[in-house]
């Protein structure tokens, strides 16, 4: 499916952006259904700093600038456009 090698690396490092936003929404949704009264405080910090580093990995100078290498590269799949234009409107959001 993912055959350019720019898309691979990009790929290869939002693993660790995905995992640490699935853990968050987890988090989140456990806060929903069921929290301890104590245990709010604890969950609040965890999620900001998980909040914290996510960012980071995201503005990380090497992965911004595989987004925009990716996005000046003119024979992409429709797939590889789509993971670039993703990545590319969530770098706006940070």
């Amino acid at each position: 499916m993912f055959k350019n090698k720019i898309i691979l690396k990009i790929l290869d490092y939002y693993k660790d952006i995905w995992a640490l936003g699935y853990t968050s929404a987890i988090a989140h949704w456990d806060l929903e259904t069921y929290m301890p009264p104590k245990g709010i405080e604890h969950r609040a910090e965890g999620l900001g700093r998980m909040a914290t580093i996510r960012q980071k990995l995201f503005l990380d100078k090497e992965f911004v600038g595989l987004i925009h290498k990716a996005y000046n590269i003119k024979l992409l799949t429709d797939q590889e456009k789509g993971v670039v234009r993703v990545l590319r409107r969530s770098l706006k959001f940070y």
